[in-house]
């Protein structure tokens, strides 16, 4: 089986779901946030690595100080397994490393350092985004894994949450109302095109 043919292996799905899960075990929390873009996979896909988040932010926490991303991008302009993505913001940068690269089903990665300054409370912040294909375009699931440091955890947890879920909320807004960034010449939305297969 060719890799062009596994990258639409995706399950289908008839309904999406739009509830939220967040749970804390132990010392870790996770956030989950699912919402439904009306877009292919195979664009919806574009997203996760290269976007541009231009609406106005509804939550008043982002007026409050919480960092609002206004870019994620790919600094080498490829995507894989050890390769580099950035998500940018006004007050700094989010540096992460790529873990699990799946086009156009499934994509994870760490942060490795950050000029923010939520990274000293921080000893992990991991995320996962799934893709599954859905009548009105495509379910992306994303979870975000975070285990704080120190002895104010359940504080710090508290206020992590509330963070991230309106981070959550706000790029899917965008992902929801803006066009996916355009195609660059000689690629698809997961990697370089074949000529002889295109």
């Amino acid at each position: 089986m060719t890799r062009s043919r596994r990258r639409q292996h995706c399950h289908a799905v008839v309904s999406a779901p739009t509830s939220n899960v967040e749970r804390t075990v132990g010392s870790i929390m996770r956030v989950t946030t699912t919402r439904v873009v009306p877009l292919p996979p195979e664009r919806a896909w574009s997203l996760l690595c290269d976007s541009r988040l231009q609406l106005r932010p509804l939550c008043p926490i982002f007026f409050l100080g919480t960092p609002r991303p206004h870019e994620c991008a790919l600094p080498s302009g490829e995507g894989a397994v050890g390769a580099e993505r950035e998500c940018r913001s006004e007050q700094g940068t989010v540096h992460q490393r790529i873990t699990v690269w799946e086009p156009p089903c499934r994509l994870r990665f760490h942060m490795e350092s950050t000029s923010l300054g939520f990274g000293r409370y921080l000893d992990q912040l991991t995320d996962e985004f799934t893709l599954t294909p859905h009548p009105a375009g495509t379910v992306i699931s994303r979870t975000t894994t975070v285990r704080a440091r120190g002895w104010l955890k359940p504080v710090r947890y508290a206020m992590v949450f509330v963070g991230l879920k309106s981070v959550h909320r706000f790029v899917f807004r965008n992902w929801q109302t803006s066009p996916p960034p355009p195609l660059r010449s000689g690629t698809s939305p997961t990697g370089p095109t074949n000529p002889s297969t295109r």
